[in-house]
Parts: structure tokens; C-alpha cells; sequence
């Protein structure tokens, strides 16, 4: 990543400290900057990481997700999301 250019991960998981367990042992945890691991909305994430970024648009997010309702909300916001599938990922 370049300076100024962060990662941070939006989950709705009801498992939090397993998911961070996950990403730690998967060497990840120093890649991401905000950690919104919880059973919310996904605009409460975006919010979320919008204010421990100190960023001033949700223009500014590029955003992956395998779930067409997550994608509807963030785009309503202003995020710039993209669907992907579970079987192939980003590829």
C-alpha cells in the first residue's frame, strides 16, 4: 500500500474475538488500520471507519462483498462497492 492508503475490514460477524484470532494468525492484523468486527449494519461499519480514518468522503472506499444488500447500502452512501462471488472471489 502506499502512504496515506489504508485497509480495514467490515464484518458482521457474532464472533469477533474468533475473527481476530483468525487474522492474527493469519499475519493480516498489521495490514489493517480499523477492525469493525460485529453484529451491525454495514453502514454503521462504513461510519465507523470513516472516523478512525479521518477521511472526508465514502467516495473515497473502495469496497468488496459476496452479499448484494451490503453492496445497496454502501453504494446508497456513496462507497464504491462491488459485489463479488464466493466461488471465485476477486479472481
Amino acid at each position: 500500500l502506499k502512504e496515506g492508503e489504508f485497509m480495514a475490514i467490515a464484518s458482521r460477524s457474532t464472533t469477533p474475538d474468533l475473527a481476530m484470532q483468525a487474522i492474527e494468525a493469519l499475519g493480516w492484523k498489521d495490514y489493517f488500520s480499523s477492525f469493525q468486527i460485529y453484529p451491525k449494519s454495514k453502514s454503521i461499519h462504513m461510519n465507523k471507519i470513516k472516523d478512525d480514518l479521518k477521511f472526508d468522503k465514502f467516495e473515497e472506499v473502495l469496497f468488496f462483498d459476496d452479499e448484494h444488500p451490503n453492496i445497496r447500502v454502501t453504494s446508497q452512501m456513496g462507497v464504491v462497492a462491488y459485489e463479488i462471488e464466493c466461488s471465485t472471489g476477486l479472481d
